[in-house]
């Protein structure tokens, strides 16, 4: 080294300073490749195994109905396992809706009661005890809560029948007398209350028409799966599909809101068709008397997930669409914007945030840009929650006045940790979702009627989409 020339040695300094350089930064892209896949890893895994009422897969923040991982065979025991067990009172048991708490009185209030007299000891046996004589109390009283499995009638109906004296020619007239109204026609055994016990069992209880038919069987009811599928179609297409067309053309006409979301499922048929990973959905839409409508629930299935689906179902209406961020529902407001405005969904923007604070517990979280973002849009909840029973106008004022400051400083603070974020890291990801909803997440603070989020859509009777549904 000491017989190099000087200039020599200055170039390979440089040389190696270079190297180093590139090697540092070579080493700083690894090591934010690596927090990148333990984030990802981690909130994966939360997914997977935390605790949660929603399920997602491929589309973030957005819920599933999740045909594939219902629990059948050991329900029973894995409840037990999870909740653990007690024996509940006839009080507990036996509620009367609305379940707010009441009385023991008012519990049992309507439901039939069979007084069971009490066993009285003998005179002899009473004299035993007492020898000085006795007098009778009140009876002491407890409560069995007794099953009795369902029952089946058949109700033989007569229909009146007259024929005329004959007359010189031999000539017979005849005459009936008044039907009573069939469900599906003069050669059909269904009555309303069976149709409904079936569609019951299968819709609102998930028991498949086999294990119903098996069911009926033991009570000696022979009813083949393939009748009692044929009954709940008919009975859509006859009864409940007028009322759900009634019901759309009244949400459209009326409802000032409508809150609207859409979840994938996987059907057998389109499975055959399309593939093993192919995906339909179910598509929701909410109105409610907050928003001027009566509550309407209304499903619509379909095989994709086209805009097509929302254009079709909201073609004719004027107001407000509260949803995700999906862009098909962005489109649908840029093309008529004088007649739609969307709102977005904070719930939707706050859960991307929880996700990452779940990944890796409260404790390693404090301090991140993902704690700091949670806290803000809780403050933003907590804030505005305090005007939830406030008329709209006066809402809208109060939301200008102590909502508004906190949505800017939000918005501002993501704003300004931005450049510094990896946008290929979750939580690049999570305020890359934030501030390209920035305009539909600030829609709230213009209207007093609009609710912060679409979990009215998300939490209420989203998982029954059975007779009220659409097929297109």
């Amino acid at each position: 080294m000491n017989s190099l020339p000087k200039d020599v040695l200055v170039l390979m300094y440089q040389q190696l300073l270079e190297s180093f350089e590139i090697l540092k930064t070579q080493n700083t892209e690894l090591m934010q490749k690596l927090t990148n896949i333990e984030e990802a890893l981690a909130v994966n895994k939360g997914k997977l195994y935390g605790r949660k009422t929603e399920k997602s897969d491929s589309i973030p923040g957005q819920m599933a109905i999740d045909f594939e991982h219902f629990c059948i065979v050991n329900e029973s025991e894995l409840l037990v396992e999870e909740l653990g067990s007690k024996e509940p009172t006839a009080e507990e048991v036996i509620v009367k809706r609305p379940k707010h708490y009441k009385s023991k009185k008012e519990n049992l209030s309507n439901v039939p009661r069979e007084i069971i007299p009490a066993i009285e000891l003998t005179e002899e046996e009473l004299k035993d005890l007492f020898p000085n004589g006795y007098k009778r109390l009140p009876d002491e009283t407890y409560t069995e809560v007794e099953m009795r499995p369902a029952t089946f009638l058949a109700k033989e109906y007569h229909v009146a029948v007259y024929a005329s004296v004959p007359d010189k020619n031999g000539n017979v007239e005849f005459a009936r007398g008044p039907r009573r109204g069939r469900l599906f026609g003069s050669d059909s055994i269904a009555s309303s209350t069976l149709v409904s016990g079936i569609i019951n069992g299968k819709y609102g209880n998930a028991n498949p028409l086999n294990r119903l038919s098996t069911a009926f069987l033991a009570n000696d009811i022979n009813l083949s799966p393939q009748d009692m599928a044929g009954w709940c179609i008919k009975a859509a297409d006859r009864y409940f599909q007028p009322l759900y067309e009634l019901m759309h053309a009244h949400m459209l006409d009326e409802s000032k809101l409508i809150h609207a979301d859409e979840s994938f499922f996987k059907v057998t048929e389109d499975l055959k068709v399309r593939g093993k990973n192919a995906k339909s959905y179910m598509w929701l839409y909410h109105s409610d008397t907050r928003y001027g409508c009566h509550p309407v629930f209304l499903y619509e299935y379909s095989p994709t997930r086209s805009s097509e689906n929302p254009d079709r179902f909201l073609k004719g209406y004027s107001g407000i669409l509260l949803t995700d961020g999906y862009q098909a529902y962005h489109k649908l407001a840029n093309e008529n914007p004088d007649k739609l405005t969307v709102a977005g969904c904070w719930a939707h923007c706050l859960r991307r945030y929880s996700n990452l604070i779940k990944a890796v517990s409260a404790q390693r979280a404090k301090g991140t840009v993902a704690k700091e973002a949670h806290d803000r849009i809780d403050a933003i909840y907590h804030v505005d929650n305090m005007y939830k029973e406030l008329p709209p106008k006066e809402r809208q004022k109060m939301r200008q006045k102590n909502v508004k400051p906190l949505v800017d400083a939000f918005f501002e603070y993501l704003k300004n940790v931005s450049p510094a974020i990896d946008k290929s890291s979750e939580t690049g990801k999570a305020v890359a979702y934030s501030l390209n909803q920035e305009q539909y997440l600030r829609e709230f603070l213009n209207n007093g009627i609009i609710p912060l989020d679409n979990n009215d859509a998300l939490c209420s009777g989203y998982f029954y989409p059975h007779l009220l549904s659409r097929c297109a």
